[in-house]
């Protein structure tokens, strides 16, 4: 029988482990557990939908590289996951499911560079930062970049230290799906091989050929790195043209108050820039502390932070599409690394009786204000997108159309994807699961979509999002239509004049322009009445 000494015991020395499951498994809870498929659709999961939906894996691929030039991995993956269940859990469950990959692995990283309770801080770090928590309910692919960050420096560290030849073929891989993530991930790889040579030289310093089977594997590592590097470059190339790549300012100005407000607040989850300072305190601190006790674990975070804000400082683009709280996301390794540093600085400096709980009650001061972040993320959601899309779905008839969505959200969420939205929601057995939402499609291509149900047509079917739902809804009545409301969205359906595409075009136009009418404010819902106007102009006059 386990007596309680010896529970405790094991427990003072299996701790570090411990720590790191229960953050990997707290951070599965609360990002799966906590609204993943309640959230309105961001732009950029729109383009994951559009490529990933696509009817073959190869036919993803082509799209991915040929016409988007974006990262083919976090397309193949959401495809794969749709082909298993088409709903918002099917497209957001691969962003989830790699940020619980990250945190897990963050800590064999963690312990492999600062021992094992330095990887119980990385991944307690990792795991609640707001980052991580946002961007694992994200369509996108920054936390495959930012798993396959870590998996590839802990095996280039692994590979530096044993100098054997088995780590070259998985770090090959791991750093392929690094630059196949994001192409910001170049910018990690880049470090990452810098890291490399700059290790294997230190340890090759001592000779030469005693150390021949180290050489051989790091010289394999870094030619194979390379590739992958140039490979994914080389997909990449067209969008210099697309964000005027050389041209135009710094995509980083490291003088930019703005840019480390906005940077700050990512990482702090706070907007008060107290916070943000003292988090980059304690960072430079810890890279500081460990440059005495650890100048492997040093040159890691300083080279994985600086690196690339140099090269970012140095590059220029015309485009304003950088987001630091997004793109930025691939410096998560050297920035929990820091923090550790400090905590094991700390828990040395307080000794060995107290330093562990002191050190543990500092570093939860400096990461509060993101879990306070996190609590509001996870909290701040709710049914009411969900329950109209329900609403619409067990109501959508087989020969009604979908007209369009429309409306005010969020920043960066574009009311037009709450069709998208509606459409996933629905169950496989409503006539709405099938129907291919209208979006952003402009004349003839608007009146085709209309018109994909065989005529005669039914009902027409709206989806509004609006500031003053009551004032709308009432509008909408009065001029005929059925409006049910579910917190500020309205779903409105009516039946048109005539079955035909142009009735049905002239019906949904008319029901936008009641909503404008009674709310001035509904920008979205403006630019859908002269969509459909001009739409139905074009039907009536034979053009489509």
């Amino acid at each position: 029988m386990l007596t309680r000494d010896g529970a405790g015991r094991i427990l003072r020395a299996r701790w570090p482990p411990l720590v790191a499951l229960a953050a990997t498994l707290g951070y599965a809870v609360v990002v799966i557990g906590f609204g993943l498929d309640f959230r309105p659709l961001h732009n950029d999961e729109g383009v994951t939908l559009g490529v990933a939906a696509r009817a073959s894996a190869l036919d993803v691929l082509r799209v991915a590289v040929d016409h988007r030039h974006g990262p083919p991995l976090h397309y193949l993956l959401v495809h794969a996951s749709l082909a298993w269940r088409s709903d918002m859990l099917g497209l957001r469950l691969p962003s989830a499911v790699l940020g619980i990959v990250a945190v897990a692995v963050s800590y064999g990283f963690g312990r492999e560079l600062v021992g094992r309770a330095g990887g119980a801080v990385v991944a307690v770090v990792t795991a609640s930062s707001p980052i991580t928590i946002h961007l694992g309910q994200f369509a996108r692919g920054y936390t495959a970049m930012i798993a396959a960050a870590y998996a590839s420096a802990w095996l280039m560290l692994l590979l530096i230290r044993t100098g054997r030849a088995r780590w070259v073929g998985p770090y090959a891989i791991a750093a392929l799906l690094l630059v196949s993530a994001h192409p910001f991930g170049l910018f990690a790889l880049f470090s990452e091989l810098v890291l490399m040579a700059i290790f294997a030289g230190a340890r090759l310093r001592r000779g030469l050929r005693a150390q021949r089977r180290l050489a051989i594997a790091v010289a394999a590592a870094l030619v194979l790195g390379g590739l992958a590097f140039l490979l994914l470059r080389q997909l990449y190339s067209p969008l210099q043209g697309k964000y005027g790549v050389g041209s135009g300012t710094s995509v980083i100005e490291l003088d930019s108050q703005r840019f480390w407000e906005r940077f700050g607040d990512a990482v702090s989850g706070s907007s008060h820039v107290a916070f943000a300072v003292g988090l980059a305190v304690a960072t430079a601190l810890g890279v500081i502390a460990l440059a005495r006790r650890n100048p492997r674990a040093a040159t890691f975070a300083a080279v994985w932070i600086l690196l690339p804000l140099a090269l970012l400082s140095v590059l220029t683009a015309t485009s304003d599409d950088f987001a630091p709280e997004r793109h930025l996301s691939f410096l998560l390794p050297g920035y929990a690394v820091a923090i550790a540093g400090f905590a094991l600085e700390l828990r040395a400096r307080a000794g060995t009786r107290f330093g562990g709980p002191i050190a543990a009650a500092v570093v939860a001061v400096l990461l509060a204000p993101g879990w306070v972040a996190d609590h509001n993320e996870l909290a701040n959601f709710n049914a009411d997108l969900r329950d109209a899309s329900l609403y619409t779905a067990g109501r959508f008839g087989p020969d009604d159309v979908l007209a369009t969505s429309a409306g005010t959200l969020s920043q960066a969420e574009d009311p037009r994807l709450i069709g998208a939205y509606a459409v996933l929601a629905a169950p496989g057995s409503s006539p709405l699961s099938t129907w291919q939402h209208a979006g952003s499609l402009r004349g003839c291509k608007l009146a085709d979509r209309i018109g994909q149900r065989h005529q005669p047509i039914g009902t027409v079917w709206l989806i509004l999002s609006v500031r003053d739902p009551v004032t709308v809804g009432r509008a909408l009545r009065k001029a005929g239509a059925d409006v049910r409301g579910f917190g500020t969205f309205l779903v409105v359906s009516a039946t048109p004049r005539r079955p035909v595409v142009v009735s049905a075009l002239l019906t949904a136009h008319y029901l936008f322009h009641v909503a404008v009418q009674a709310d001035p404010s509904a920008y979205d819902v403006r630019r859908m009445v002269r969509l459909y106007r001009h739409a139905a102009a074009l039907d009536v006059t034979g053009v489509c």
